[in-house]
C-alpha cells in the first residue's frame, strides 16, 4: 500500500485480478467436468433403457411362444380325447375285430399322443426360456437401480463440489474487494 491510504497498490489489484482469472479458469473447468458426467450419465441412462426395452421385448416373444405352444397342446389334447371317444364308441358298436378304421384311429391316436409329448416338451424349453429372460430382466433392473444410484450420489457429490467452489469465490471477491 502507499502513502497510508487504503487503497492497494496497483501490482497488488494486478496481482487479485489474476487471481480471479485463475479461479474462474479453475471453476470453467470444474463446470465442464461437470458437464461431461451430466451427459455420461444421460446415455448410461438411454442404453439401459434401451437394454430394459429388449428384455421386455424377449420375455414378451417368449410368452407369446409358451401361450402358443400350450394352446397347441391344449387343442391336441381335446384331439386325443374327442379320437378315443370315437373309438370307444365303434367298439361298443362292433364287437367284432378291429376293421382298418379302427387301426386307422389307433394310428392317428399314438401319432397325436407323440405330438402331444413332442409339444409339451417345447413348452417345457420355452417355459424354461422365458424364465431365464425374466432372471435377465431381473438382473438389468438390478444393474440399472445401481447405475442410478451410483448416478444420484455422484451428481449430489459434483453439485456440492460446486456449492463450494462457488462460495470460495464469493468469499474471494468479498475479501479482495474490502
Amino acid at each position: 500500500m502507499e502513502n497510508g491510504s487504503n487503497a492497494p497498490a496497483p501490482e497488488e489489484l494486478l496481482e487479485l485480478v489474476e487471481k480471479q482469472d485463475m479461479m474462474m479458469d479453475c471453476l470453467l473447468q470444474k463446470l465442464e467436468m461437470c458437464q461431461d458426467q451430466i451427459k455420461l450419465f444421460r446415455e448410461a441412462d438411454v442404453k439401459r433403457q434401451e437394454a430394459e426395452n429388449e428384455a421386455n421385448a424377449l420375455v414378451m416373444s417368449a410368452q407369446q411362444k409358451v401361450s402358443s405352444a400350450l394352446a397347441a397342446v391344449e387343442q391336441l389334447q381335446d384331439e386325443k380325447a374327442r379320437l378315443e371317444r370315437e373309438l370307444d364308441d365303434m367298439r361298443a358298436k362292433t364287437e367284432e375285430k378291429p376293421v382298418g378304421s379302427i387301426i386307422q384311429l389307433r394310428n392317428r391316436i399314438k401319432e397325436l399322443e407323440f405330438e402331444l409329448l413332442r409339444e409339451q416338451r417345447s413348452s417345457g424349453g420355452l417355459q424354461r426360456d422365458l424364465d431365464f429372460q425374466k432372471s435377465r430382466a431381473d438382473q438389468m433392473q438390478n444393474e440399472i437401480d445401481e447405475s442410478n444410484n451410483s448416478k444420484k450420489s455422484m451428481i449430489a457429490s459434483l453439485s456440492s463440489k460446486m456449492e463450494d467452489t462457488v462460495k470460495e469465490m464469493a468469499e474471494l471477491r468479498v475479501k479482495y474487494q474490502c
